[in-house]
């Protein structure tokens, strides 16, 4: 079950910065050129074929999204969008969490694809709180990766 890899790349936003709130406009704008930029960057990482393939797509998958990440943790939201950010950026916190404990759990030695069947349930979960998470925001970019 190749699925891991869909749910790794689904993207969130949101986020809990400092400095001077953005408007609202401004925070949506930012955080959904965020978004865009990395799902553009995760579209260009090849489906895993082999279970050999899984380690090395979320290899190049992780560094993409904890650059997101810290972007997104950058931004200022505007009152009334904070606690929506910090959800988000939790669920994306989280996201990377459950996904390098799926590398490290094959580079043990497991097979992975009982890992992946293992978290694949957990990851649909996250993935769909952050969908929720950047739908309260108005964010149309992020959250709306296909996880398919």
């Amino acid at each position: 079950m190749l699925s891991l890899l869909a749910a790794v790349l689904a993207t969130t936003s949101a986020c809990d910065g400092s400095g001077e709130p953005l408007s609202k406009d401004q925070y949506r704008a930012t955080a959904d050129a965020i978004c865009a930029e990395t799902n553009a960057a995760l579209e260009q990482i090849a489906d895993p074929t082999s279970a050999a393939d899984i380690v090395d797509a979320l290899d190049d998958a992780e560094p993409l999204v904890e650059k997101q990440l810290t972007q997104l943790k950058a931004l200022s939201p505007p009152e009334g969008l904070a606690d929506h950010h910090d959800d988000a950026v939790m669920l994306l916190e989280e996201q990377l969490d459950v996904t390098g404990s799926v590398k490290a759990r094959i580079e043990e030695g497991e097979s992975p694809f009982d890992v992946v069947n293992d978290v694949v349930s957990r990851l649909q979960e996250i993935d769909m709180k952050a969908d929720a998470a950047a739908s309260a925001l108005g964010l149309t970019v992020c959250g709306q990766q296909d996880t398919a």
